[in-house]
């Protein structure tokens, strides 16, 4: 088998193919139609001269031929990510582009100023947000900077832990039942990709099944819930201890704490743009962990 013909375009396809588990799924994954994804691939095995994929009724599979071709597609994957991370990394201009993942709630409760902030500091700098709790990876350039609630970061990332997240359980005060029992009532929890939130989990030792009677798959969804009086829900404690509606049923629990992380790859940290948007943040979030942390005088 010789290589002569392969282009990066082909690796690409042949990569999204076999980890789509289709030429359909592999060809949406690169934003082309699948009647381009299928020629390509047969005229691919054409010029190679070679099978690259068997055909189930499940699915795609690679040949033995295919996966050798897949494994370099692999290998310079790698290197293309390590060497545009060593470019961005060499660039010492204070303006530029980044984009930063997070989560909603702590994007519209504590980001959304502190961006304006280094914005209006560094007006050459453009923002761009992913929220939502999808694991990306900054290796692979997914974001270039991580605000995130772990308690386990990647290894291969470097940054600060900011705060303990607290979390406690909330209801409506126009809700409250007076009951001693403060998990009597109906419960409001998560679900979809937050069904293991250690939230999630811990509330369903505390109440029976037949008391929830409502799940999302946003804490701003759960929130909006219990805001609503729908029921009770636990929630960090800088949602639920700065809303006059709400009242806290009990301490926060101490299990449920979670770390807030500004993380990023070791590379990009040399560069000048994502070393002045971290400092910023660090700056600007550091005299909230209080507020985080659900600590008395928040």
């Amino acid at each position: 088998m010789q290589d002569d013909h392969l282009s990066w375009d082909d690796l690409r396809l042949l990569k999204a193919v076999a980890e789509g588990g289709s030429v359909a799924r592999g060809a949406h994954a690169l934003g082309i139609d699948n009647s381009t994804g299928f020629r390509r691939i047969a005229r691919l095995e054409a010029s190679l001269g070679v099978k690259l994929f068997e055909r189930h009724r499940k699915g795609y599979e690679l040949t033995q031929e295919g996966a050798e071709i897949f494994a370099l597609s692999m290998r310079m994957q790698r290197d293309v990510q390590a060497t545009s991370l060593k470019i961005a990394g060499a660039d010492q201009s204070p303006v530029g582009h980044i984009r930063i993942a997070t989560n909603d709630t702590i994007m519209s409760r504590f980001l959304a100023g502190i961006f304006a902030s280094f914005q209006s500091r560094f007006p050459g700098m453009s923002l761009e947000v992913v929220t939502g709790n999808v694991s990306l990876n900054l290796s692979q350039r997914d974001c270039d900077v991580a605000i995130r609630a772990t308690n386990r970061p990647p290894e291969n990332l470097v940054g600060r832990r900011l705060a303990t997240i607290g979390w406690a359980p909330y209801r409506r005060v126009s809700e409250s039942h007076g009951a001693e029992d403060p998990f009597e009532g109906r419960w409001i929890s998560f679900a979809g990709e937050l069904s293991d939130l250690a939230a999630a989990r811990y509330l369903a030792t505390r109440v029976a099944p037949h008391q929830i009677a409502f799940s999302a798959n946003s804490t701003e969804a759960v929130f909006a819930a219990v805001c609503a009086g729908i029921g009770a829900a636990y929630l960090p404690c800088y949602l639920g201890d700065n809303t006059p509606d709400l009242e806290r049923l009990t301490p926060p629990e101490g299990s449920l704490a979670s770390a807030l992380w500004i993380l990023t790859h070791p590379e990009l940290k040399r560069a000048k743009r994502v070393r002045q948007f971290i400092d910023h943040c660090v700056g600007a979030l550091l005299p909230l962990r209080a507020t985080m942390e659900g600590l008395p005088g928040r």
